[in-house]
């Protein structure tokens, strides 16, 4: 006879497993969307340069050039390491997806290398994108204080 108060056995951490992987894909979700906004607005803020400087407009200052070069810069740095991190996560799942079919156990083991390899540049890409989109956001706004302080 069984005691009825007694819970079933459950495996080990198994829930706090299953809760923690919820967690995991929330986060990667999160910061896949947060990766293509900021690559979209660095993308939209070098419309927006081209826009401005091909317009007829005054002789800008050497400040205004400066600040205006180094926005541009910058935002064509995160698009181009944006667009670096979403090929380098594409990569890194292909090579993952490859591992776990192949049968031969040294080939194997050069996918997960080349896997890894590609999560390093991705999880570098992350915090060059933020800053360079940053220091495009801080250039972009010195140069309208300073085109509007010259106006």
């Amino acid at each position: 006879m069984t005691d009825s108060t007694d819970p079933k056995p459950k495996p080990e951490n198994t829930d706090d497993k299953d809760t923690a992987q919820i967690f995991h894909d929330r986060a990667r979700g999160a910061a896949e969307e947060i990766h293509k906004l900021l690559l979209s607005f660095a993308g939209a803020t070098l419309g927006v340069y081209f826009i401005a400087l091909t317009k007829e407009i005054s002789q800008l200052t050497w400040p205004q050039v400066l600040s205006c070069l180094s926005g541009v810069l910058s935002m064509g740095t995160a698009v181009f390491v944006g667009l670096l991190g979403l090929f380098a996560d594409m990569k890194r799942y292909y090579f993952w997806g490859c591992a776990l079919r192949e049968d031969e156990h040294r080939r194997r083991d050069a996918l997960y290398r080349q896997r890894d390899l590609w999560l390093a540049r991705q999880r570098l890409s992350r915090p060059v994108l933020f800053l360079c989109f940053s220091l495009g956001i801080i250039s972009s706004i010195v140069f309208l204080v300073f085109r509007i302080t010259d106006s």
